[in-house]
């Protein structure tokens, strides 16, 4: 959970509710990040990855694991050099991960994977555009802050009940959005709150003339290539086995 509030008051009673909210988690540990109007609280079980970086004022998280595109693991140390002073566009790392870069003079960025997996909702409040930033990996943080009023989106219920998820990014609450896939959520003092288009999945056309053979050969090449990008690096792979199709196939490429 993350908040940017100027209101010193507001911003503890955020933080102790979202503590309260994390402490019913069994087994887990919390950790805390301050720096001025920003704070960020998570909670993470004993074996979760996590990587943490301060430089000065700043400070950078990753919740999960990242790659690049050189297939190296990414360090928590690279996202405000990514995604806050990188010129151009700045990447968006494949993984599954949420990823957090904070800057007092530049403002902060978060950014999830390139599938857009890693859930990541936000919002803000009242009616400036610098007005509090309130993100999360969970609708019910929003209830921790005083300002948000508290509303089914009912829209957003009936697609997580058809699909299992959110539906076209709407989230359970009214008011917050998830952050859509190939987006970086920016936040600044004279800009506030923008998503940031960074990311585009391509369709490229199949090579011309190509066989049945060859084709098969093409899709398990790109297959095992990305079973090594995302196996952990050193020690051993747990898998999940539900016994259909796509476990099975996993299984045995590893």
């Amino acid at each position: 959970a993350v908040v940017v509030d100027d209101a010193p008051q507001r911003r503890e009673q955020f933080i102790a509710a979202v503590r309260r909210l994390c402490g019913a988690l069994p087994g887990v540990t919390i950790g805390e990040r301050r720096h001025g109007a920003f704070a960020c609280v998570w909670a993470a079980g004993p074996r979760a990855p996590i990587d943490e970086h301060e430089a000065g004022q700043g400070c950078a998280l990753l919740i999960g694991y990242g790659v690049a595109a050189d297939d190296r693991r990414v360090p928590a140390r690279d996202l405000p050099a990514d995604w806050l002073a990188a010129p151009g566009r700045p990447p968006v790392h494949d993984g599954y991960h949420v990823g957090l870069a904070w800057s007092p003079a530049v403002g902060r960025a978060v950014g999830v994977d390139a599938m857009g997996m890693f859930p990541w909702q936000w919002t803000c409040l009242g009616d400036a555009a610098a007005g509090p930033l309130v993100a999360a990996t969970t609708p019910e943080v929003f209830r921790c802050h005083a300002l948000f009023a508290t509303q089914l989106d009912r829209r957003g219920l009936a697609g997580i009940l058809l699909v299992h998820g959110p539906l076209l990014d709407r989230p359970l609450l009214a008011g917050p959005q998830r952050l859509p896939k190939g987006h970086l959520l920016r936040w600044s003092r004279d800009r506030g709150a923008i998503t940031a288009p960074v990311y585009r999945l391509a369709r490229p056309s199949p090579p011309a003339g190509e066989s049945p053979p060859e084709l098969r050969k093409r899709i398990e090449h790109e297959h095992l290539a990305a079973i090594r990008r995302h196996a952990p690096p050193d020690g051993d792979t747990a898998i999940l086995l539900s016994g259909g199709l796509d476990s099975r196939l996993v299984a045995a490429s590893l």
